[in-house]
């Protein structure tokens, strides 16, 4: 009997707790789960893509992980489809569970009216069990418990931390973004004390982009995006957000160079990415411009101001780059996250 784990590359921390899962709580043995991250189980020397499809061939159950980066993966897409014919095809059972913030009608394409549940959902994981019940060796109902408790636990934690970066900045979602999320509190704050300090203080970060064409019709958009993942961070805590501003805007008005900031856009779309790439670092300095590692053409900004909190800025030959640029500086444990705890956020 094999259980094929199909799930996204991304998510791979998050699939290994469910693995653990179903040996620890559930009583399936390691050569009962085909989980292709897992060291060792694609042999070295083998056409990786051949031995999946090898593996999903002989699998009894496929198990799909359904995540935002799963929707994003071709070749997630390919194993869902594939495994969705064993289905009709009376070859295999299929089970899905859904990723926060992954809903019921986000599912669409090849698992269009897929029935599924929510991975930190305990009513979900325990219809998962059943469904592999006959194929496990039996353990008690209080170990599975056990288990499943220490897994939701752990896959919240997962789920909270996690930014959901890759499906931001899909080109759909940069669609739809808001100028200001905010607006109605914003405006009662500010038309009462008519101070911007009644809503930044220290702790909002100023994402500035551009006043040209490609800065206010493209830029803005992944800066609205960026502001959107600031904010869940922030938690609620009314001056913990982001904030975009125009160019001019951060250059003209006193005081916003104190604050964290984010430029998003190049020298040509964006006055203060100018600004900074003539800034010259100090000798021995880690601080100035930068080339993002791996990405030719993706550029970055690092130094800090006065009040020793970040200045950065990201930008790409093009719209498209920029927003590549960004979107890796959110992914990277080094980026946002970073960012946010050298401006006293953590």
């Amino acid at each position: 009997m094999k259980i094929f784990i199909s799930h996204a590359t991304a998510d791979k921390e998050l699939a290994e707790k469910l693995v653990d899962l179903l040996r620890l709580g559930a009583g399936l043995s390691h050569d009962d789960i085909f989980f292709s991250s897992r060291d060792g189980d694609i042999p070295n020397g083998e056409f990786f893509v051949q031995h999946i499809l090898n593996q999903l061939n002989e699998a009894k159950l496929v198990f799909c992980l359904v995540s935002e980066s799963y929707f994003e993966s071709k070749f997630c897409q390919a194993e869902a489809g594939a495994a969705l014919a064993r289905k009709t095809a009376g070859a295999a059972g299929f089970h899905a569970l859904a990723v926060p913030p992954v809903r019921f009608p986000d599912l669409d394409g090849i698992l269009y009216g897929v029935q599924s549940g929510y991975v930190d959902d305990p009513r979900a994981l325990d219809a998962l069990r059943d469904v592999i019940g006959s194929m496990a060796k039996p353990l008690p109902t209080a170990t599975w418990e056990s288990k499943r408790e220490s897994f939701l636990k752990d896959a919240r934690e997962i789920i909270k931390n996690r930014w959901r970066s890759p499906a931001a900045f899909l080109p759909e979602r940069l669609s739809k973004v808001q100028s200001n999320p905010r607006y109605a509190d914003d405006a009662v704050r500010f038309d009462k004390f008519y101070k911007k300090d009644s809503i930044t203080s220290k702790e909002s970060v100023i994402i500035v982009v551009g006043t040209t064409v490609a800065g206010d019709l493209l830029d803005r958009c992944v800066a609205c995006a960026l502001r959107d993942l600031i904010d869940e961070k922030g938690e609620g805590i009314p001056f913990r957000r982001g904030i975009v501003l125009a160019d001019v805007c951060w250059l003209s008005e006193k005081g916003l160079a104190n604050n964290p900031v984010i430029a998003v856009g190049g020298p040509p779309a964006n006055r203060v990415t100018a600004e900074f790439e003539k800034w010259a670092p100090p000798p021995g300095s880690r601080q100035g411009k930068y080339s993002v590692p791996g990405a030719p053409g993706l550029m970055g900004f690092f130094r800090t101001n006065e009040a020793d909190l970040p200045q950065v800025a990201r930008w790409g030959p093009s719209a498209t780059g920029t927003r590549e640029a960004v979107q890796r500086y959110v992914e990277n444990p080094q980026g946002l996250a970073e960012f946010l705890k050298i401006s006293k956020w953590t």
